[in-house]
């Protein structure tokens, strides 16, 4: 059994694993520019339970900017225009993304929902990661 926890803040986030037994824990930092490699697919029907694929099919403003060293306007310059999404497809496994930007939303529990944003493959194709499942599933791994 793998317990995870995540801390999250201006764009800096801490995993720390625990294997069963006598392994180790391994505290990893990460922030925006880092890479990730997604782990074994969890989800039913041959797809990522915590992981969804988007593809921006229309840019409205060709010339919108964000800062890709600090993830700052991801949100704005990526959500501006149209967007197909689906479950990530199981067949994506072991490949690697940078981290785009870091999102906390805050829930009407009074607890935080964080969210990954990975840039895939170019521009327009970026992964929504619901994170803290994601890491507790091993969906998504360190380096």
């Amino acid at each position: 059994m793998r317990y995870t926890t995540l801390l999250i803040g201006f764009g800096i986030a801490l995993f720390s694993f625990v294997k069963p037994a006598n392994a180790q824990v391994k505290e990893v930092q990460l922030t925006v520019g880092d890479s990730l490699t997604l782990g074994p697919c969890t989800g039913e029907n041959f797809e990522y339970a915590h992981v969804d694929i988007l593809i921006k099919t229309r840019f409205p403003d060709s010339t919108a900017t964000y800062n890709k060293e600090t993830g700052e306007g991801f949100y704005k310059w990526y959500f501006t225009g149209d967007i197909d999404s689906r479950r990530l497809p199981c067949s994506f496994q072991r490949m690697k993304f940078r981290i785009a930007a870091i999102h906390n939303y805050p829930q009407p529990d009074g607890t935080t929902r964080t969210v990954v944003f990975g840039q895939f493959i170019d521009d327009a194709t970026v992964l929504w990661i619901e994170i803290n499942e994601a890491v507790k599933s091993g969906e998504v791994t360190a380096g």
